[in-house]
């Protein structure tokens, strides 16, 4: 697992350099309707969070008693 971190980190700032660039760009469309920004961020992590939490719970329940063998 540390070789693929090693190999794929250096290039994690192409992720986040063009979303920055993209709110300083649109400054004014982000200043005026930051509302709907935040709510939109807040529900879609929390459903997110939802989601994956009842998938776990799920498949914890379903699978319970398997063993993976590593």
């Amino acid at each position: 697992m540390s070789r693929i971190f090693d190999a794929v980190i250096p290039y994690a700032p192409m992720l986040f350099v063009p979303a920055g660039a993209g709110v300083v760009a649109n400054w004014a469309l982000v200043a005026n309707g930051w509302l709907p920004i935040i709510a939109a961020a807040t529900i879609g992590t929390g459903s997110a969070l939802l989601v994956t939490g009842l998938t776990a719970k799920f498949l914890l329940r379903r699978f319970d008693g398997l063993r993976v063998v590593t």
